[in-house]
């Protein structure tokens, strides 16, 4: 029995948990500043960088590619280009712009209102992936990465929710 119960707990410690991973994450706090809710909706692109949702509950609503690195000075004189694609829809483009998020992640973020909320909706309908890209056309850098659908119906959810959207 011994030689059957430990192979198999070792299997549901091990390889579960990364089988039920999500790529889609949405982290909910009350906010002092409007008595509502705030929420985080991360994207899990790679190690280090994410596609990110925020809100507070008075209706402000943002976009945002963030990438775990040191903030170069300058880089919020530079305007971006963010591009989302959900599944087979169309691109979507946003005007982006660059600012520290904390102490160890800077973002470009898009605020267009109208445009975030229907890219949010899109994204808790997708079944099979997000496409994000960055582009800065002065210096010619670009970059492109993809968040599965895992678990973004229920983070969208969630998101939707806690913002009054």
């Amino acid at each position: 029995m011994k030689r059957i119960v430990l192979p198999l707990a070792a299997f549901c410690i091990v390889v579960l948990p990364s089988i039920a991973r999500a790529d889609w994450l949405t982290n909910v706090e009350d906010d002092i500043f409007s008595g509502g809710k705030k929420a985080t909706m991360l994207g899990y692109i790679s190690a280090g960088s994410f596609f990110t949702a925020d809100c507070v509950t008075d209706g402000s609503v943002s976009l945002a590619y963030a990438e775990k690195g040191k903030w170069v000075d300058g880089l919020d004189l530079l305007k971006f280009r963010l591009l989302v694609k959900v599944d087979a829809g169309a691109v979507r483009e946003f005007v982006g712009k660059a600012s520290q998020r904390n102490d160890e992640t800077w973002q470009v973020e898009a605020t267009d209102q109208d445009d975030v909320l229907a890219t949010i909706k899109a994204i808790g309908n997708t079944k099979k992936q997000v496409l994000i890209g960055l582009q800065e056309p002065v210096t010619g850098m670009k970059y492109s990465g993809t968040v599965t659908a895992r678990g973004s119906t229920r983070a969208v959810k969630q998101f939707v929710e806690a913002c009054g959207i």
